[in-house]
């Protein structure tokens, strides 16, 4: 296990605000121990916490680093309380976290704390356990036998319990080797110190019996992992909650979340799989499998083994890819009622066999398809960025190029033959005050006669507002809702209907729509453009209404009311130096290095690539909702994010928008998440381009650096880092995670497909 090293600046154990409203600062003090007896396992220094008898819940956080817990299980580190009369007590709430340098606690009462973990080799954990039971296996093994101790050990667990043998290495001749022991002590070393623990309340008895019931709890047998548990679709589910329960991921039980494999594919990931029964669907763009590497390629693989199950590749044809160089697949399949159904960057609407990935229907999307009722052709490279809604047997989706000049349209098609039933102009029709389903641009039509029920009419005055975010489903009012993007040519907000807003239609008859566009003074700078809705709604309900929240490339983010579109909350997200935290009337200062205007193709660009892509969760328990933050210039111009003043996640209340983490003002007047950090406000250019998950209290969020972290939805504390990323890279991004049960996956632009499971 490998932690980043704490500089000289932070290797001071600190107490950090467990809930906004209250900060210890000033109240409370914590110091280092020198009196911390030597143990096996103990990571880091013991501390000690004063100045009030009882306190509400606050954070310790005590930087440890490589050798403080060399051959350590990150997921058994426990924090243990001294009590008063002697003994001590497992605080629940605590763990150590990879990468970030730091065990954590959660604490209620002043005291000594210190922190200990159990042996990383399982031969080692085993004496231990064995000691602390008051057993005496330890007695039976003579100085200079262990390696033969270790292969009789290694042959019980490839019986009894085959994932705890995989952590077991294999030497050249394939005999089991020992991994690194706390403290890089010896066997030998390590017999003395087993045969020395006391036997009555010792801190590895403890730890022992807290991290057996933590294992009981995650791997207690369950009858297969219920249909529900499936992450089917673009944010799990049509109303794109994101939310999963199905799970034994929590705060305190991530610490274990394991690496299981990294899989190389043949071209960029570029979205956020889907798991479905065991099976990891994910698609890749530029596949090297495709003629010429144009072209892309769905995988469905083994989720358990990392085993290829079976591929579809399409190739493309020469400059038939998007205008920004991809070809292939850049959404999250749907996987229904065993079909796959995805949008592609070659124009076409993809149905495939969820068993063999054999092709069941294909639309053509981009020009204009008799067989399937498609009446429209483009005259530019209309692609398909939008992850399909699957509901009620209709597949919704977006499509378009607003930045190529071509219209948009939302359509809804038969999930079983692929015909159209309707479709949805997004650009407004000359003397009209709403369009009305099924008709079309007169310079779009593509077929003679058009199917029965379509109209062609004059074509409205400006192109694009093409739907590139992900359609999200209202149940109660059976009504979809989607963002949309810019028009051409550009200018700030306010624009023609229905570009850089909400569309909202009602799912049956692509008719009565309802529309939302932010306004000028939602925009970070006044003269922002290319605003697009690109971030994917969240349907959800409050206090009895049903609501939509979505953000804006803009830094503005909303929530609506379900069937009106009417505003509910709405704030920017971006900092400001003062001001009341980017809600309406803000009078701050606007950051220099936020949205700044720089020169690009000989122009300034006003093009805000700041905000939002994010689709966002919500915590119904703790009424809050998380949202990622930055754009996706990774590396370019515009590194999408201005690290050192915003988080790469909000957390905010989910009715009025109001910050929920406790916050800080800083000499420079921009306020800051508190105990989020880091890894929040570190990493420079590290943007929240993905969208969060919620597993119980965890919310699991992934970044540009790439990385995966893991967050503790109460207090903000980064409870986990997951290993396998790597160094930060250039232009990388890591999109997801998907959560099937205990299994955590994730797509990446140049590592592949990671996996990781307790």
């Amino acid at each position: 296990m490998t932690m980043s090293a704490p500089t000289d600046q932070d290797l001071t154990p600190v107490l950090l605000p467990g809930a906004s409203g209250w900060d210890p600062d000033g109240s409370l003090t914590v110091t280092v121990r020198e009196d911390a007896a030597a143990a096996l396992g103990r990571v880091g220094p013991a501390v000690e916490v004063a100045g009030l008898v009882r306190f509400v819940p606050v954070v310790l956080k005590v930087p440890v680093d490589d050798d403080d817990v060399r051959g350590i299980d990150p997921g058994s580190v426990r924090v243990l309380h001294r009590l008063p009369g002697g003994g001590s007590a497992v605080v629940d709430a605590s763990g150590a976290v990879p990468g970030l340098g730091h065990v954590w606690a959660i604490v209620t009462a002043p005291g000594v704390y210190e922190a200990f973990g159990l042996p990383l080799d399982p031969v080692a954990e085993q004496l231990v356990e064995d000691a602390a039971a008051g057993g005496r296996a330890v007695d039976t093994v003579p100085p200079g036998t262990v390696p033969a101790f270790r292969e009789a050990v290694a042959a019980d667990l490839a019986a009894t319990d085959p994932d705890r043998f995989a952590q077991m290495e294999r030497g050249d001749g394939f005999g089991v080797v020992a991994l690194p022991l706390p403290g890089d002590i010896d066997d030998d070393e390590l017999l003395r110190t087993v045969r020395d623990l006391e036997r009555d309340r010792t801190p590895e008895q403890q730890l022992l019996v807290s991290h057996a019931e933590t294992r009981t709890r995650v791997t207690r047998a369950l009858p297969g992992v219920p249909a529900s548990a499936n992450w089917w679709m673009y944010h799990r589910d049509p109303e794109h909650t994101g939310v999963v329960t199905d799970s034994h991921l929590d705060v305190t039980t991530v610490g274990g979340l394991r690496p299981r494999y990294r899989l190389p594919l043949d071209g960029p990931v570029v979205s956020v799989p889907a798991v479905v029964d065991n099976v990891v669907y994910v698609g890749v763009g530029n596949s090297r499998r495709a003629v010429a590497g144009r072209g892309g390629t769905l995988y469905a693989i083994d989720l358990i083994t990392g085993a290829l199950r079976s591929s579809f590749t399409f190739s493309t044809p020469p400059l038939g890819g998007s205008r920004q160089g991809l070809a292939g697949i850049a959404c999250t399949p749907a996987v229904v009622d065993g079909r796959v159904y995805f949008s592609g960057q070659d124009g076409k609407l993809y149905c495939l066999d969820q068993q063999t990935l054999s092709p069941v229907w294909v639309t053509d999307m981009r020009h204009a398809d008799p067989a399937h009722r498609q009446p429209v052709t483009h005259q530019v490279n209309a692609e398909g960025w939008c992850s399909p809604l699957v509901v009620n047997g209709r597949v919704y989706v977006g499509w378009g190029e607003s930045e190529s000049n071509a219209f948009g349209f939302f359509y809804c098609l038969d999930a079983a033959s692929g015909d159209v039933v309707w479709l949805f102009c997004t650009t407004l029709f000359p003397g009209v005050t709403d369009n009305v389903p099924n008709v079309i641009p007169r310079t779009a039509v593509g077929m003679s006669p058009l199917p029965p029920g379509f109209a062609a009419a004059d074509d409205p005055p400006v192109r694009g507002g093409s739907p590139w975010s992900s359609v999200a489903y209202d149940a109660a009012s059976d009504r979809v809702v989607v963002g949309t993007g810019n028009v051409l040519p550009q200018h700030p907000l306010p624009q023609p209907k229905y570009s850089l807003g909400v569309l909202s239609l009602d799912a049956t008859t692509g008719g009565s729509p309802r529309f939302f566009q932010p306004a000028n003074a939602d925009n970070y700078r006044p003269d922002d453009s290319d605003v697009d809705m690109a971030a994917s709604p969240l349907v959800y309900t409050v206090g009895g209404r049903r609501v939509v929240a979505l953000g804006c490339k803009n830094g503005s983010f909303f929530v609506l009311d379900a069937a009106s579109l009417e505003v509910l909350a709405r704030r920017q997200l971006l900092p400001r130096a003062g001001g009341n935290g980017g809600f309406p009337g803000d009078r701050g200062r606007r950051l220099r290095f936020v949205d700044p205007r720089e020169v690009e193709h000989g122009q300034i660009s006003t093009e805000n690539f700041y905000g939002t892509f994010s689709c966002p969760v919500v915590h119904a328990g703790l009424r809050r909702i998380f949202v990622g933050l930055g754009g996706f210039e990774f590396g370019g111009a515009h590194p999408g994010i201005d690290s050192p003043t915003t988080p790469f996640l909000r957390a905010m209340d989910w009715a009025d928008l109001t910050d929920a983490w406790a916050t800080r003002v800083g000499p420079d007047r921009v306020s800051r998440y508190v105990t989020a950090t880091p890894p929040l406000y570190t990493t420079p250019g590290e943007a929240g381009f993905s969208s969060p998950v919620l597993v119980n209290d965890l919310v699991l969020m992934t970044t540009s650096r790439p990385a995966l972290y893991g967050f503790d939805a109460g207090t903000g504390l980064a409870v986990y880092q997951a290993p396998g990323f790597g160094p930060q890279r250039p232009n990388s991004f890591t999109l997801g995670p998907a959560v099937y049960g205990d299994w955590v996956v994730a797509g990446s632009a140049n590592l592949g497909l990671l996996a990781f499971s307790l």
